[in-house]
């Protein structure tokens, strides 16, 4: 077979086999031939496969135990070779708790993953996310997931401090009440001590506990959902606690899952405010006394408006009369009947010497024994 025969042969073979199109060339040396190369290493290697990279590296989150509020968060899927990349994404363990807005996808992409707590149980749960290309060339990526459930976060509740807060589905079960949502406040006490709690709402019928710890198994020391049977708002009144410690309040809802804003406001007994308008007059409880004015008969009325920033009180006038010159000895001379916060008190004193002189002092008195200081007329 001649030369220029045999290349046409080699050629053809080439040919076939797509050789021409990767840059293969033929040059005749003598009564041989030589193949010459361009770049082939270059030529004959595959683009980049392509690999996934995810926005986020690891997920750690959590959320109180018996909250219902799902987390949520957007992961970017994006390829680090070129074009476009198809994707799957599965859970290594198959968790319930963890959820996929999509299981598949063409990067660039995102989807939304959700941790649901709903139902879990107080400790540490972990999953891992795979993201794996459609060729199965490479390893998956992976995004490791740890979500925590937690107990009810306890919050500082200052004496005298009225606190503005609201109940969501991202708070904790309520201790005593399965399926209510609850905030759970603290604070220190000394046996002895006496407080109120006050809670107030106008988009939720709320409920109140006392505790002295938030281990649910043991009773709470006392609950409301009302003041004082009034129905509305709840109160805690003059709650006496037993020992020196750390004492718990949870702020939870009359009906199930409710939720709302509220204030909460937790306060020690407190001290009655003095009487005004402070008046005497004959016994007929009308004829108005001026200072100095004279008795026509044995009987004196005095009044005085009483009040306490306590509202719930009930209240007592106490005056004490003694003649001019004789000093006065912290001891009512005379008490008002039991009345409400803000009224007019009245009580009644008798038996004056005639032609001597008085002076008297007033106080309010509330229904625990606290009383306010002593008022000259």
């Amino acid at each position: 077979m001649s030369v220029g025969r045999h290349l046409r042969s080699m050629r053809r073979v080439f040919e076939d086999y797509g050789i021409r199109r990767l840059g293969i060339s033929l040059a005749v040396m003598g009564t041989g031939f030589l193949l010459s190369t361009c770049k082939l290493d270059e030529l004959v290697t595959p683009p980049p496969i392509g690999s996934l990279s995810a926005s986020v590296g690891l997920v750690t989150d959590s959320a109180a135990f018996g909250s219902t509020a799902r987390h949520e968060l957007t992961v970017n899927i994006t390829n680090m070779g070129e074009g476009s990349l198809s994707w799957t994404a599965s859970r290594a363990r198959g968790s319930a708790w963890l959820q996929l807005s999509s299981t598949s996808g063409t990067a660039p992409s995102s989807l939304t993953i959700a941790l649901d707590p709903s139902g879990l149980s107080i400790g540490s749960y972990l999953d891992t996310l795979l993201f794996t290309v459609s060729t199965g060339a490479v390893d998956p990526t992976r995004v490791p997931v740890e979500f925590v459930i937690h107990p009810c976060i306890v919050t500082e509740l200052a004496l005298g401090v009225e606190k503005a807060d609201s109940i969501t589905t991202s708070d904790c079960s309520a201790t005593h009440r399965d399926g209510h949502f609850a905030r759970v406040f603290g604070f220190d006490a000394s046996a002895g001590d006496s407080i109120s709690v006050l809670m107030t709402s106008g988009t939720l019928d709320g409920y109140l506990m006392l505790d002295s710890t938030t281990d649910g198994s043991i009773p709470s020391l006392q609950s409301a959902d009302s003041c004082l049977g009034e129905d509305g708002d709840p109160c805690l009144i003059y709650v006496l606690l037993p020992d020196s410690g750390t004492y718990y309040v949870e702020a939870t809802t009359h009906e199930p899952a409710d939720t709302g804003q509220f204030t909460i406001q937790l306060l020690p007994p407190q001290v009655p405010d003095g009487p005004s308008a402070l008046r005497q007059f004959g016994a007929d409880s009308t004829t108005l006394l001026g200072a100095g004015a004279s008795l026509t008969d044995t009987a004196i009325v005095f009044k005085g408006i009483v009040t306490d920033v306590d509202t719930w009180d009930t209240l007592r006038l106490e005056v004490e009369v003694q003649p001019v010159g004789v000093p006065f000895g912290d001891s009512a001379t005379a008490v008002s009947a039991t009345i409400e916060n803000g009224d007019t008190a009245i009580t009644v004193v008798t038996d004056f010497d005639d032609d001597r002189g008085y002076r008297w002092l007033a106080r309010t008195m509330d229904q625990t024994g606290r009383a306010s200081d002593w008022l000259a007329f």
